[in-house]
């Protein structure tokens, strides 16, 4: 049985060179498999699914990039207000949300506020976003408060399988902590393709993989 997916989204910006995309269309191209994800996800019953959208490191790209991102992030956020509501979808941001400016800010909150009593599925959004700074800022928080450490981590739940499209064979500093036991699964589409068959053929092996290894 799988309870929580993790995401790595990767390759929108290499599906939009590839297709002579604009970055914008490109990222427009990956929110809309976000949101059909999300609806098969539901489906299937899962109910929780964390992804990795923004990294800490992504700061470093040009202020362009940057802002193509931001701007592409927060008109999907905006347009599918309703999407989360009538479908009965939880938000939750994870990550060092200070870098944000204010604005922003008050857009991750409000849609936290707005959807906090969903109850159909819970997804997290892992935006500027460290895994190694998350472990550094709950090792000084758990020390200073007094606190076990795993209840200072952005999050405690550890995800049974992560996908992560786009060819590369690493976690970018994503959940270093969490996913100690995970299955992980890498695949060389980029994000902008992935589609309902390539989760359902991963969540088939998986359950094979699991049930093989007895763990």
């Amino acid at each position: 049985m799988c309870n929580h997916i993790a995401l790595i989204l990767d390759g929108n910006r290499r599906w939009g060179k590839k297709n002579k995309k604009s970055l914008t269309e490109a990222y427009k191209k990956g929110a809309e498999v976000l949101q059909e994800i999300v609806l098969e996800l539901i489906k299937l019953k899962i109910p929780m699914a964390t992804m990795y959208g923004f990294s800490f490191e992504n700061w470093n790209r040009s202020l362009y990039e940057i802002s193509v991102i931001m701007v592409a992030f927060m008109s999907f956020l905006e347009e599918n207000i309703e999407f989360f509501t009538k479908n009965n979808i939880k938000i939750k941001f994870i990550g060092d949300l200070s870098f944000f400016d204010e604005k922003v800010k008050s857009i991750l909150f409000e849609l936290e506020y707005l959807t906090n009593k969903n109850t159909e599925i819970l997804i997290q959004l892992a935006v500027s976003y460290s895994g190694r700074n998350e472990i550094l800022e709950a090792m000084g928080k758990s020390q200073r408060e007094n606190l076990a450490f795993e209840d200072c981590l952005y999050m405690k739940n550890s995800p049974d399988l992560l996908i992560r499209t786009g060819g590369c064979r690493r976690l970018s500093n994503f959940l270093l902590w969490q996913i100690a036991y995970t299955e992980l699964f890498f695949l060389d589409k980029l994000w902008p393709e992935f589609c309902k068959e390539d989760l359902h053929n991963i969540l088939q092996e998986y359950k094979s993989t699991s049930k093989n290894n007895g763990v």
